[in-house]
């Protein structure tokens, strides 16, 4: 397997010398980035020659994926704890303030969980946490600005980053911060788990596995319902995630009906694609971008007939656990596995149309305008906005659009992040975040 490494310089040898001593299955090229920015133009370039590539982390992957199609098997080295633990007890090594910290990139579960690991109680902790966005071309400007500005702020904090170009510029500006970096199992096992995706892709003698998915309608009373322009655009959002999805497993897609979808894969890349069913990146998906819901069923067989039966038979399970993303597996021995849920913190079994309402009970403002803000959200894949630039999108006056931001930020739904000043000049506009 040959296999592209698209790394910042301050880990590329650290990774090299792990997969050259570890690691005889595959040939390692190293592509070293000097800004994230820039692994774009290097993939753009180089990923056709290779049968997969190897990200640095999730953030440059994240970036990558959202400029460039994926042409081969693409990995990364995830953000795991190990690498925090490491770097927090370093810091405490050279006598750091563990317990006032300013950090990037990990969850604040993560956060947590290492501290109650090294017995820290967490209550004690004072966590200082960026959000990285990793769409956005300025991660590394804005997470510099916020580290510096917790260290101007507060005495005695300790930097903790994820982020190799924040920790080059704070170790040329000589303010102290300590790396989160993959370490040596977490280096194999990405590796090693990248070179399972790679068989299973060129096996051609995989078995057949068929998936039915079939989108819930909603009931005769939802809000959604009673709007067909927005139904449809719910129901278009939900097939591109299935086509992604299906994408990313190789699988052929039937269109059966207007709600119901047929993927034919392998057992093999779906195995591994879906960490043996614990972890199927579409019901997070559904989960984290859509109001409506599916069904899943997995069928196994000798043929794709017998595996398309099954898999029509799970979905009929899957379709009795009601308001939830749910998948059930029917392998060839008839034996049924399920349901498996989505490992997507948030979830729940409210019907589609509860969080809208939720908010306009909260506000005041009528579900009608919060529809049309999701839709703009949606629509244009953003969630920041002037009130112009919102008021254009949902065909409302710009009085109107101003009042109803005023309402939703009172409780938390809009946050104000900025001003922009039309043409240079005059009064500068809000620039609002959602928070829905």
């Amino acid at each position: 397997m040959k296999v592209a490494l698209i790394v910042p310089e301050y880990t590329a040898n650290i990774i090299r010398n792990v997969a050259e001593e570890n690691l005889d299955n595959m040939e390692l090229d190293v592509m070293v980035y000097k800004n994230y920015l820039k692994a774009v133009e290097i993939v753009e370039k180089v990923q056709k020659r290779y049968d997969a590539i190897m990200f640095a982390g999730i953030v440059v992957y994240s970036f990558v994926k959202s400029h460039v199609k994926e042409e081969c098997i693409w990995g990364y080295f995830p953000l795991h704890e190990s690498s925090l633990s490491f770097a927090i007890l370093k810091a405490l090594y050279i006598k750091e303030n563990i317990k006032n910290i300013s950090i990037d990139t990990y969850s604040m579960e993560s956060i947590k969980e290492v501290y109650d690991f090294i017995g820290i109680d967490f209550d004690e902790v004072n966590v200082m946490l960026y959000d990285v966005k990793a769409d956005s071309y300025n991660i590394t400007e804005d997470a510099l600005k916020f580290h510096k500005n917790n260290l101007k702020n507060k005495d005695n904090i300790c930097i903790i980053t994820a982020l190799s170009d924040v920790n080059k510029q704070l170790n040329i500006e000589k303010i102290s911060c300590y790396m989160a970096i993959p370490t040596k199992s977490i280096i194999i096992d990405s590796f090693q788990n990248l070179y399972l995706r790679y068989t299973a892709k060129v096996n051609t003698n995989s078995r057949v596995v068929a998936i039915f998915i079939q989108i819930d309608f909603p009931d005769d009373y939802s809000i959604i319902s009673k709007n067909e322009y927005y139904y449809v655009k719910e129901k278009n959002k939900v097939t591109e995630l299935i086509y992604e999805f299906a994408n990313k497993i190789e699988a052929a897609v039937i269109e059966f009906s207007y709600n119901t979808y047929i993927l034919i894969s392998t057992k093999k890349i779906l195995e591994t694609e879906t960490e043996n069913y614990t972890n199927i990146d579409l019901l997070r998906s559904i989960e984290e971008n859509s109001l409506n819901r599916i069904s899943m069923g997995i069928g196994y067989g000798k043929t794709a007939s017998e595996a398309k039966y099954k898999a029509n038979e799970a979905m009929i399970k899957s379709k009795q656990c009601q308001n939830e993303n749910v998948a059930y597996i029917i392998y060839e021995d008839g034996k049924a596995v399920g349901p498996v849920k989505s490992k997507f913190k948030k979830k729940s079994n409210v019907k589609i149309d509860d969080k809208l309402t939720k908010i306009s009970n909260i506000t005041s403002v009528s579900v009608k305008k919060i529809l049309l803000f999701y839709n703009a959200i949606n629509t244009c894949k953003k969630n920041r906005f002037t009130a112009d630039e919102l008021a254009k999108q949902c065909d409302m006056s710009y009085r109107t659009v101003n009042r109803t931001i005023n309402k939703l930020e009172k409780y938390g739904y809009v946050e104000v992040v900025g001003k922009h000043f039309e043409d240079g000049s005059g009064r500068p506009r809000r620039i609002i975040k959602f928070n829905i």
